[in-house]
């Protein structure tokens, strides 16, 4: 009888300089038997794969190791997703790490309850400084309630979710392989699926910024725009297609306007023109006529891209100009 509480999935690629870092603040959980830790070194070309072997030999009944050919960060969340023996699952990039007592009193709450998913706070690492990643309102605090009666203005990352495994197999979530953004998918298609959730008020993950590679990075953000605006593009389409009866609705629409308001603000930094400005307009008209909620949330997000985006509106575009030439300069 399985009696995993938790799966971990672990994206490796390339990170031999991080990766015992992010194993230890697992390892050291002394829990580690109530959970699996799926590491999937996504092809790397350094030393990765025998950094993480060692853990498998040693404590074999926790750790796994899967070494395939690169096929971005989808293929490692898809893998991990059909393969998870955990009640329930929960992303690691292999260059982050677990805050080792957050984890611990995260496997006690989820021994504890049943809810579909599960919210924490995170933690930003800049230049090794500790920044809180997000705040919840404190009346989500200490107790279970249905997800219909979620009401934020902001979407929560991947690094704050936990979800019932059963939840995104059932959801049939399939990551596109070789895609950068593909986290977007992983925190809004199985939201159909959540009836109940639960917010606790520890951070769990250390997400660390400032690295090259990262989608944070501007110029990695303008050299794969593309991929944002196809998975923005995708979840539109999505989300056009459910019933607003549907529990998860209202939240569903913030998480994937947050997807779109991403986007938008993506082409502000693209070299300012004519060309540029047409394709904020011909997003914004492709928004506006498959849903009107998702266009209008993107403009009330708690985020300051959304006010951007509600002045550049009201101007009927004329300040695109300006808007665009300010975040050249920052």
């Amino acid at each position: 009888m399985n009696d995993k509480i938790l799966t971990i999935s672990v994206a490796a690629y390339n990170v031999e300089k991080y990766i015992k870092n992010t194993l230890d603040s697992i390892l050291n959980t002394e829990l580690y038997s109530k959970f699996e830790v799926l590491v999937i070194d996504d092809g790397s070309t350094d030393n990765t794969y025998n950094v993480v072997k060692k853990y498998e030999e040693m404590y074999p009944d926790s750790f796994k190791t899967i070494h395939k050919e690169n096929g971005g960060y989808g293929s490692t969340v898809n893998y991990s997703i059909k393969h998870a023996v955990g009640k329930y699952f929960k992303l690691l990039d292999g260059d982050d790490w677990y805050d080792t007592d957050g984890l611990k009193s995260l496997i006690y709450e989820l021994e504890q309850t049943d809810v579909d998913i599960v919210f924490n706070l995170f933690n930003k690492i800049i230049n090794g400084k500790i920044i809180s990643g997000i705040s919840f309102d404190n009346k989500y605090f200490g107790r279970e309630f249905g997800i219909e009666e979620l009401d934020i203005n902001e979407g929560i990352p991947m690094h704050s979710v936990t979800y019932k495994t059963s939840v995104l197999k059932e959801s049939g979530l399939m990551l596109k392989e070789r895609k950068f953004y593909t986290d977007n998918y992983y925190v809004s298609i199985p939201l159909t699926r959540v009836n109940t959730v639960k917010f606790l008020n520890f951070p769990v993950y250390n997400y660390r910024l400032g690295l090259s590679g990262q989608t944070m990075n501007r110029a990695v953000n303008i050299k794969h725009i593309n991929d944002l605006k196809e998975i923005s593009l995708d979840l539109i389409d999505y989300f056009s297609k459910i019933d607003t009866s549907c529990k998860s609705y209202n939240y569903l629409c913030t998480r994937i306007a947050a997807t779109c308001t991403d986007y938008f603000a993506a082409l502000l930094t693209l070299p300012i023109s004519k060309e540029s400005l047409i394709q904020i307009k011909e997003f914004d008209k492709f928004i506006k006529i498959k849903s009107s909620p998702l266009y209008e949330r993107m403009a009330n997000l708690e985020r300051k891209a959304s006010k951007t985006i509600h002045m550049i509106r009201k101007s009927n575009y004329s300040l695109y100009w300006i808007f665009a030439l300010l975040r050249k300069l920052i």
